[in-house]
């Protein structure tokens, strides 16, 4: 999947993953639904090994 206009939110992400090699970090990614935030996530960790956790809440 080719994703346009994400290139600073994957290197964020990337960046994050160097950080958390030294330091524990939990990442929190929210937004509207149906915008892309799951692939956006397998995409920049594509070729590392992750816990990757759903929640959902109603409001």
């Amino acid at each position: 999947m080719k994703f346009y206009d994400r290139e600073i939110e994957t290197q964020t992400l990337r960046k994050i993953e160097e950080t958390s090699r030294n330091f524990a970090q939990l990442t929190v990614i929210t937004g509207r639904r149906r915008i892309g935030k799951t692939s956006l996530i397998r995409h920049a960790y594509a070729s590392s090994r992750m816990v990757y956790s759903k929640s959902f809440s109603e409001r």
